[in-house]
């Protein structure tokens, strides 16, 4: 199913492009951390930090992606911008954040947000 999921990403690129112009760097970011692919993830991150309106990619979105490689500083320096955007809407959720839950940072953020 991953050669159907890269062949309909590519199609839905082809449709946004002049939109979202580094859409694909979003997407490929995706692909990397599915994969485990570090490198290459760690290679996209300042791009998207760079150009988050040019892309798919929103500040929660790169605060899961620092948690996921284990950098928790940066990750909740993009978790309080995400909470400027209002995109905390998978703050209990994500799976990446499995590792911060007991972080005073994570669980100070859910006492401001109301949430624990």
């Amino acid at each position: 199913m991953f050669d159907e999921m890269k062949h309909e990403t590519a199609s839905f690129l082809e449709l946004v492009t002049d939109t979202y112009p580094l859409g694909k760097n979003a997407i490929d970011a995706l692909i990397a951390k599915s994969q485990e692919d570090t490198q290459t993830l760690r290679s996209l991150l300042p791009i998207l930090e760079t150009h988050l309106d040019e892309s798919f990619a929103d500040a929660f979105q790169i605060a899961s992606y620092y948690f996921h490689l284990g950098e928790n500083d940066k990750g909740f320096e993009w978790l309080e911008r995400s909470r400027r955007e209002g995109s905390l809407v998978r703050l209990k959720l994500d799976w990446d954040l499995d590792g911060v839950r007991d972080d005073p940072r994570y669980l100070g953020m859910l006492k401001r947000l109301g949430l624990d």
